[in-house]
């Protein structure tokens, strides 16, 4: 009778057994070994049985996949630790970072300037420019009481010798809205206006008290003013009929329409429309930037929109192009087309037709809208061109069919069909190197080295709703082509084709685990009732009864977090490798001892009831085991992708 010594306790030990026997131990004789003893020290217990079964092959192959994802957590775990280290520099780290921007800052930062700030060839970088001219920071002065050198009061757009333009930010906001709105101008002053000090234009309905005043005025140092739409410009025009008007908002509120019941929602875009650029406040303005409550903008903008727009002759500029709600709107395709066949004069030549109507061959009269629009929150444009006899015209041709109440027409569509008829397509131009979130909406600039290795955005890539199925961005660059700065990343995986790819095997997943919860929950209950063929059996049908229900519950979560909250823990990369990693082992362990059972053995020949299930079980837990690993590979392969902003969500990746 064959004896055992006792398990090797290090490699050490082993080599020294190995040694004494005057031959090397083969691969199987050692796995038999260790099988062997596995088995007396864990007697009774349902991983002895599993492993009594377990074929020295299957065993193998189960050390190798279970070798293979080890490595897969360890490259999960090295993705989240680069992701935290790379939001957390500090220090030497930072210093390093900063080093590798000297292509960004030139000679002139390492102290060997050949011009612009310094004397040419002075050698001198900024650092050791004297009082550098006031350019950078004005010199220190004498405070007489303290006996310091403080810096003076400095005006940052003071200190911008640059040309401005005759511009405003304007802003339609009520009293109630103060915070919101002073949110939205803490973020445009840090991050673009107190370098250009560019005035703020409020304007409401009803007076603006002084709490907002003094609230809003606390956020600028540029010059603010304040004014009160007249009442001609807010209310119903006397061609109305006022019972019909209500009649169909209550239509909209039966049917559930955003703001259907709402009248002050109708001024607004009346008055957004075909108003605002009347107001007073606005009459010695040439361009606006429109800005909402409660808007944030998450990169540094380092140029002057105004001036860009004015110097390349553009008279529109937006950020989000989106599809509009049709049954808002549903006879303002209708009208704006009957306005075109009255005046063919005011179509331009070389128009953006093309982004609102899908065949291009049929034009504006016989093409269908796309429902495409411009999403006006955000705006900058010229006052001019909306001042302009076309635009006028059109905007009374609609107010006159009375669609602004009776429907509920928005200004975005509006101000859209104004732009895309009225302008040639070269003068819309789309800021996609600025980041803005309306909510629920945002854009992130995608150039990589433009715009985030600088740190001059703290946007997320895949976040924005540019390549979104409901964006009509994509429309917008196949009629007029994409910026060859954004071109550059256009090869990254996008958001939604990463939904794509985990969806379909999140549903596959999901069934296959279902299957094989069902049948192990049916083997169960019919043993219980009669006799389990063996303990052997019931332990590994037991397994595979876990790994099922466990693969159903983070197959659905899963699917619940890329498809209803995109930016769910359930989209993060340490998620899906911790819960899928336990998904592998119980299959597998499942799946190949419960094949060590039943391998080879004829259903005819066996006196325990349903065989032919078991072996069914067996199939259809070595698909799962599949499945599972497939999922794991994509997640590491995407994994890698979030580590350079696209792929799984960046934000989720520390977030899991």
């Amino acid at each position: 009778m064959s004896t055992y010594a006792p398990l090797p306790t290090s490699a050490h030990d082993a080599h020294s057994s190995s040694s004494r026997s005057g031959r090397p131990q083969s691969d199987a004789s050692l796995l038999s070994r260790v099988r062997t003893e596995l088995h007396a020290r864990l007697s009774g217990s349902a991983l002895a049985h599993a492993l009594d079964q377990v074929k020295p092959r299957t065993a193998r192959v189960a050390a190798y996949s279970l070798a293979a994802l080890v490595v897969v957590s360890l490259v999960g775990l090295s993705i989240r630790h680069g992701t935290a280290r790379e939001s957390a520099l500090t220090g030497a780290d930072a210093r390093g970072r900063w080093g590798s921007y000297a292509s960004w800052l030139g000679d002139w930062s390492s102290g060997r300037s050949t011009g612009g700030l310094g004397e040419a060839g002075s050698g001198a970088g900024w650092r050791d420019l004297p009082e550098n001219e006031g350019l950078l920071d004005p010199p220190l002065e004498l405070e007489p009481k303290s006996g310091l050198l403080m810096p003076p009061e400095v005006y940052p757009a003071a200190l911008n010798p640059f040309k401005r333009a005759n511009a405003a930010i304007v802003a339609l906001v009520r009293n109630n809205e103060r915070e919101a709105m002073r949110n939205s101008m803490r973020s445009l002053e840090a991050r673009w206006n107190r370098r250009y000090g560019y005035p703020w234009v409020f304007l409401n309905d009803e007076p603006f008290d002084e709490e907002f005043k003094v609230g809003v005025k606390k956020m600028t140092r540029s010059e603010v003013f304040f004014a009160t739409i007249p009442k001609e410009h807010w209310g119903y025009p006397d061609w109305v009929n006022q019972t019909y008007a209500a009649e169909e908002r209550q239509k909209m509120v039966d049917e559930k329409v955003i703001y259907g019941g709402s009248e002050s929602y109708r001024h607004m875009c009346r008055f957004n429309s075909g108003f605002f650029y009347e107001q007073k406040v606005l009459e010695s303005f040439d361009w606006y930037w429109r800005v909402e409550p409660g808007v944030e903008f998450w990169c540094d903008i380092d140029y002057d929109p105004f001036i860009f727009m004015e110097a390349n002759n553009k008279v529109y500029g937006f950020v989000i192009a989106l599809y509009e709600y049709r049954r808002t709107v549903e006879t303002l395709w209708d009208a704006t087309r009957e306005f075109a066949r009255l005046h063919p004069e005011y179509i331009a030549d070389d128009n953006a037709i093309r982004f609102l109507v899908d065949d291009e061959r049929k034009g504006l009269q016989d093409g269908d809208w796309n429902n495409c629009h411009f999403w006006s929150n955000f705006e900058i444009a010229s006052l001019k061109f909306w001042r302009s006899k076309p635009y006028r015209e059109y905007f009374k041709f609609l107010d006159d069919k009375g669609g602004f109440f009776y429907e509920r027409w928005g200004d975005a569509p509006v101000h859209s069909f104004g732009a895309a008829l009225f302008a040639p397509h070269d003068q819309i131009h789309n800021f996609w190197d600025i980041s803005y979130r309306h909510n629920p909406y945002s854009t992130c600039p995608k150039n990589k080295a433009l715009f985030h290795d600088n740190g001059k955005c703290e946007c997320y890539v895949e976040n924005s709703f540019d390549e979104d199925g409901y964006s009509c961005m994509p429309r917008w660059w196949k009629a007029f082509g994409k910026p060859a700065q954004y071109e550059k990343i256009d090869k990254k995986v996008s958001d939604r084709f990463i939904r794509l790819s985990i969806t379909p095997l999140m549903v596959v997943s999901f069934l296959a685990s279902i299957v094989t919860m069902a049948i192990a929950a049916s083997l169960e209950s019919h043993w219980r009732n009669t006799r389990f063929p063996s303990i052997s059996h019931r332990d590994r049908e037991r397994i595979l009864l876990t790994a099922g229900v466990w693969g159903i519950v983070i197959s659905l979560y899963s699917l619940i977090g890329t498809l209803v909250k995109p930016d769910h823990i359930a989209f993060g990369i340490l998620f899906h490798l911790i819960a899928f990693v336990i998904a592998f082992i119980l299959y597998m362990v499942g799946s190949a001892s419960l094949t060590a059972l039943v391998d080879g053995v004829d259903c005819g020949d066996v006196d325990w009831s349903r065989c032919n299930v078991t072996k069914g079980l067996v199939v259809i837990g070595w698909i799962e085991t599949v499945i599972v690993f497939i999922i794991l590979i994509v997640v590491v392969v995407l994994g890698f992708k979030a580590r350079s902003g696209s792929g799984l969500r960046r934000s989720a990746l520390t977030d899991a």
